[in-house]
């Protein structure tokens, strides 16, 4: 295992695929199985970004670069933590799970449903809808 291998192992983050112009930004909770898991479905042709395929198809792993742009302390920090980086970096790069805007900001939580949550325990809405989930 490479030195690098070794530090990004067990880490908990966001990270992006670069090739030329192009940028793909992800979010994983182990991001060297991530990367791993990247470079297979790119050498066999199966990725879910068609534009990387074919960009290692042309360049193979010369072409591309992978950064670690952020280690996060909690898996509950990676979405709005990945749709941040994919907004800064202006990622043009999509896949069918990250190609939509960050659902967050588009939910409105009135102060009466803040009020309705807390008075039942929970403090987020985070925490009902994962009770929902839970009891569903």
């Amino acid at each position: 295992m490479t030195m690098v291998e070794q530090f990004t192992q067990g880490l908990c983050g966001i990270y992006s695929i670069e090739v030329g112009d192009k940028v793909y930004v992800g979010a994983s909770k182990a991001i060297q199985a991530r990367w791993s898991y990247h470079l297979l479905r790119m050498k066999n042709g199966t990725h879910d970004t068609p534009e990387l395929i074919e960009a290692w198809k042309k360049h193979g792993g010369e072409g591309f670069t992978f950064k670690v742009l952020e280690i996060v302390g909690s898996e509950t920090e990676l979405p709005d933590k990945e749709y941040e980086w994919m907004k800064k970096l202006k990622a043009n790069l999509l896949n069918r799970r990250n190609n939509f805007p960050n659902p967050r900001e588009h939910i409105i939580v009135s102060h009466e449903t803040k009020g309705r949550l807390q008075s039942m325990g929970m403090k987020s809405m985070e925490a009902a809808v994962k009770q929902l989930l839970d009891n569903s």
